[in-house]
C-alpha cells in the first residue's frame, strides 16, 4: 500500500470515529467490509473474486477528484462496478500480459472508503540489457546497468543510459528516500556507471524507464575536459588533458591510426587539491601527441585513454574513453551525388550548385542543387567559423544564385546534409526583372531572373521558346536544367510545355538585332498550366515555395522558445520549426515580416493532448488570437514526426500592407507548448 493511502485511511478513521470508545482497525469497517485486500491474477490472464459486504449502496471509484493520480486501470475489468446493500460477489478479470502489473482500487460506501490491490504476474525486476529493455513489453520492471551518456534534466533526473547494446531514456530518478525532484542528491555525472530499476514505457518512439530506483553508482575514474581537437593538415605536436581518479592514465592508438597519430609522453602531472566539497578531487595528466602531415583529405583518429582502480579484493574498476583528433586536409571539389556517398566526418568538400528553398535567411539554411542531385545545407557563414555567426544575410545570396561553398558531410535524422557550418567561397548573383526591364538592360553579362508563360515552343530539344509576362515577350534561346557553359539538351527532362509558367535565369543577348535570353538560360522552377496551386513551386519571398512546410520569413525564440529543432512533416524531413513553451512555462517567439506583407500563412500544432491558443501582437498590442489543435506528433524531443491537414494551416491577414519590416510577436496562452512551421509572408 502506498504511504499516502495509509495516511488517508488513518485520517478518515480519526475523523469518522472521534469520540467513540471502540478503536476500529484502519482497513475494516463493521458496516463496509471486503473479503480480500489483495487479489492475484495469473500472467496468462484470468479472474479473481471479491466479496463486498455493505450496509448501503457502494461503487468502485473510476477517478478520484482528490487524487489526480488515481484512475481505474485500463487492463482490469469488473463484471459489476457498483452494488446494493448486502453481500455482492464481484469477478475481476484481466487479459494475458507479458509484464507484471499492479493497481490499487478504491471502493466507496457513502463517506466510507476501502482499498484493495490487484496484481497480475510478478513485479520482481528482471535484469536485462538495454536491447532487452527496448525489445521488452511496456509495464514490465527491468533492472539495467550502463553508462550515463548525457543528462537532459537535473531536477527530475532525466538522462540517457547506454550499456553497449542500446540506449534507454531514464525519465525521472527517485532519491534514496523514494522522492522525486531531488536528482542532484545523487551527484550523477556523465561517464558514471549506474544500475537502476523501473517500469518500461514507450513515449512516442522513445523507450523509457520511468521514476527509476538507483541501486548502485560507480563514479567515472576518468574524464576529458575537451573530447576532441582539430589540427592543421601540416601536422605537429599538440597537447590534451585527462582528469582521472584511478591509478594513472593508460593510453593506446589503434593500428589504423598509428601511421599518422601517436602519443609521445605525459609532459605534466597536476595533483587535485582536496576540499570540503570535493575530498577526492581528480588529478590531471597532460599528454603530448604527434600528428603527421596530411597529404590527402581530412581524416579522423582516436586515442583510447583509460584509468583503473583496484577495489582491494579481486575486482578492478575501470573507465575508458576516446579522445578524437580531426585533422584538416585537402578540400575535394565534388558533385552533390558524390557528396551524398561520402562518409559522415570532418573531411571538407567543395560544392557548387543552385540555391533553392531558403528556409532561414538568418542562419543560411537552404537546398543546394546541381545536375546530380540536391542536398540540404544546414547553415552557411561568410567565413570559416566554429559556430554559426548569422553572417549569411551579409552575402546577399538569393534563390537561383549559383553558389560555391565548403562544408563537411553531416547527417540529421538519417538524412544527409552539409554541415560545419559550411562557409562561403563565391557566388554568381542575379537581378530580378520583368521582360520589359530585361529588354532595356545592357548586354554586359549580368544574370537576370525572369518569370513568364511559355509560348511558341520551337525546339523541345534545346528549350527555345517565347517567354511572356504582363510587360512584354522575349525569345529564350535555350533553357537547361542547370547552369552549364554549353546547351546540354537537358530541356526535355524538365517536363515543361506551352502554357506553363517558368522562372529562369539568363543573360541579355541579341541575334541579328533581336533581343533574346541567352547563356544558355537555366531553370529555377515552374508552375504547370493545369495546376490549381496558386502559389506554384517557385520559391522565394513571395510565399510560393516548393514545399509548403518551409518558411520564407526569419523567426527566433524570445522567451522559452527554440528554433534549433526540426520536424518530419507529412514525410518531408528537415523542416525548421519554432517551438514555443516548456511543460510549465508559456513561450514567446518573434517573426520578422518584410515590408509589403499583407498576409502570413502558417502551420501550427499544439502539444500532444493539450490544445492551446496563440496570441499575436505588434508594437505591444494584441492583434489576433488563434486556437490550435493538439497533435500526437508534437511530443518528446526534436526531430518531431508530425502529420498535418489543411485544418492545421492558418492565415493572418493585415488590414493593409506593412509599410516597413515589422516584428510580429507570437506566444502561447492557456496551455504552454506549440510548434509553428511553414511561415510564409505574402504581398
Amino acid at each position: 500500500m502506498k504511504l499516502r493511502y495509509l495516511f488517508s485511511i488513518i485520517l478518515s478513521s480519526a475523523l469518522l470515529f472521534a469520540g467513540c470508545t471502540k478503536d476500529e482497525p484502519t482497513d475494516s469497517f463493521d458496516n463496509f467490509k471486503l473479503s480480500e485486500t489483495y487479489l492475484s491474477i495469473s500472467e496468462e490472464g484470468g479472474t479473481a473474486v471479491l466479496t463486498v459486504n455493505s450496509d448501503k449502496d457502494w461503487s468502485f471509484m473510476e477517478t478520484d477528484p482528490n487524487d489526480k493520480d488515481y484512475k481505474w486501470p485500463s487492463w482490469l475489468t469488473a463484471d459489476k462496478m457498483s452494488g446494493a446493500a448486502g453481500e455482492t460477489v464481484v469477478t475481476l478479470s484481466a487479459e494475458k500480459s507479458d509484464a507484471g502489473r499492479e493497481a490499487e482500487i478504491k471502493i466507496k460506501n457513502g463517506n466510507l472508503m476501502q482499498f484493495f490491490r490487484v496484481r497480475q504476474g510478478s513485479m520482481t525486476p528482471v535484469s536485462a540489457t538495454c536491447k532487452e529493455v527496448i525489445d521488452g513489453p511496456d509495464g514490465k520492471t527491468f533492472r539495467v546497468k550502463g553508462v550515463c551518456t548525457s543528462i537532459a534534466n537535473t531536477l527530475y533526473g532525466n538522462w540517457y543510459l547506454n550499456d553497449g547494446t542500446g540506449e534507454v531514456y531514464i525519465y525521472g530518478t527517485l532519491d534514496s528516500e523514494g522522492q522525486e525532484k531531488n536528482f542532484a542528491s545523487w551527484n550523477l555525472e556523465v561517464g558514471d556507471v549506474i544500475e537502476v530499476e523501473g517500469p518500461k514505457t514507450t513515449y512516442g518512439t522513445t523507450i523509457e524507464l520511468v521514476n527509476v530506483t538507483v541501486l548502485k553508482i560507480e563514479k567515472a575514474l576518468l574524464k576529458l575536459p575537451n573530447e576532441s581537437m582539430t589540427v592543421r593538415k601540416e601536422g605537429g605536436m599538440y597537447e590534451f588533458k585527462v582528469a582521472y581518479k584511478g591509478s594513472g592514465v593508460f593510453h593506446s592508438v589503434a593500428d589504423e591510426y598509428k601511421e599518422w597519430l601517436s602519443v609521445e609522453e605525459m609532459i605534466e602531472y597536476i595533483p587535485g587539491i582536496p576540499s570540503k566539497l570535493e575530498p577526492n578531487p581528480a588529478d590531471t595528466a597532460v599528454l603530448k601527441i604527434n600528428v603527421q602531415a596530411n597529404p590527402g583529405q581530412g581524416r579522423v583518429g582516436k586515442i583510447l585513454v583509460a584509468s583503473k582502480m583496484s577495489d582491494g579484493k579481486d575486482g578492478v574498476a575501470a573507465t575508458e574513453t576516446s579522445f578524437v583528433v580531426n585533422q584538416e586536409g585537402g578540400i575535394a571539389d565534388i558533385t552533390v551525388a558524390d557528396f551524398l556517398k561520402a562518409p559522415v566526418g570532418a573531411a571538407q568538400y567543395k560544392l557548387t550548385g543552385r540555391v533553392a528553398n531558403i528556409a532561414s535567411s538568418v542562419y543560411g539554411n537552404f537546398d543546394l542543387v546541381d545536375a546530380t542531385g540536391s542536398v540540404y545545407v544546414y547553415g552557411l557563414t561568410a567565413t570559416q567559423v566554429a559556430k554559426n555567426d548569422k553572417s549569411f544575410a551579409s552575402l546577399g545570396i538569393k534563390e537561383g544564385d549559383i553558389l560555391t561553398l565548403v562544408g563537411t558531410r553531416a547527417e540529421y535524422g538519417g538524412k544527409a546534409q552539409v554541415g560545419g557550418p559550411a562557409y562561403y567561397i563565391s557566388h554568381i548573383g542575379h537581378k530580378d526583372a520583368t521582360v520589359a526591364q530585361f529588354k532595356a538592360a545592357p548586354e554586359d553579362g549580368t544574370l537576370y531572373k525572369l518569370t513568364g508563360k511559355i509560348t511558341n515552343l520551337a525546339a523541345s530539344k534545346y528549350g527555345n521558346f517565347d517567354l511572356v509576362d504582363e510587360t512584354g515577350s522575349v525569345y529564350v534561346y535555350g533553357l537547361t536544367a542547370f547552369k552549364v557553359a554549353k546547351n546540354d539538351q537537358s530541356f526535355p527532362t524538365l517536363g515543361l510545355k506551352e502554357g506553363d509558367t517558368v522562372t529562369l535565369i539568363g543573360t541579355r543577348t541579341s541575334y541579328n538585332g533581336t533581343i533574346q535570353v541567352g547563356g544558355p538560360a537555366y531553370y529555377v522552377s515552374h508552375k504547370a498550366a493545369d495546376s490549381s496551386d496558386e502559389g506554384g513551386n517557385q520559391g522565394g519571398n513571395d510565399g510560393a515555395l516548393t514545399n509548403p512546410f518551409t518558411s520564407n520569413v526569419d523567426f527566433e525564440g524570445v522567451t522559452s522558445a527554440y528554433t534549433d529543432g526540426k520536424a518530419n512533416v507529412n514525410g518531408t524531413e528537415g523542416i525548421e520549426t519554432l517551438k514555443l513553451g516548456t511543460s510549465k512555462v508559456n513561450g514567446e517567439g518573434k517573426i520578422t515580416l518584410p515590408a509589403g506583407t499583407k498576409t502570413l500563412k502558417f502551420y501550427a500544432v499544439a502539444w500532444k493532448g493539450n490544445a492551446c491558443k496563440l496570441e499575436f501582437s505588434m508594437g505591444g498590442s494584441v492583434i489576433a488570437t488563434q486556437a490550435i489543435a493538439a497533435n500526437d506528433g508534437a511530443t518528446n524531443v526534436a526531430p518531431y514526426t508530425i502529420t498535418v491537414t489543411a485544418s492545421d494551416c492558418y492565415t493572418l491577414t493585415f488590414n493593409s500592407a506593412l509599410t516597413a519590416e515589422t516584428d510580429l510577436t507570437v506566444k502561447t496562452v492557456d496551455k504552454p507548448r506549440a510548434i509553428l512551421f511553414g511561415m510564409n509572408a505574402s504581398k
